[in-house]
């Protein structure tokens, strides 16, 4: 990979989970800053535009996928497809969405908030 090209990464959620996945996106913030890093997710579909095309090329540039499993994901029909379409790349970093909820209500809670 160039030197000068960021690394693509998509995010794969149901929108019941985009909490977390903004959460993580806040994180990795410093690295798009700095351009290292693109990150992908459903929020940028343009209006008007073919979603599941969009879907598929982000899919197909993408060096990383991360997916925020969850039963919601998993319901979605397209966004299944999607995690096949994922799984079939060989780079996948899993996320239990349940448990990442659980940890952030338990910081939350230890907070007072």
């Amino acid at each position: 990979m160039p030197a000068n090209r960021p690394l693509d990464l998509v995010f794969l959620n149901a929108p019941e989970d985009d909490e977390l996945r903004l959460a993580l996106q806040k994180h990795l913030s410093p690295l798009e800053r700095d351009g290292l890093l693109h990150a992908w997710s459903g929020d940028e579909i343009s209006p008007g535009a073919l979603a599941v095309e969009e879907a598929r090329l982000a899919l197909e540039r993408a060096r990383v996928i991360v997916i925020f499993v969850s039963a919601d994901l998993l319901a979605s029909d397209q966004l299944a497809a999607d995690v096949e379409r994922a799984l079939a790349a060989f780079r996948i970093i899993p996320v239990d969405a349940a448990l990442a909820r659980r940890a952030g209500e338990l910081r939350r809670a230890r907070a007072g908030l």
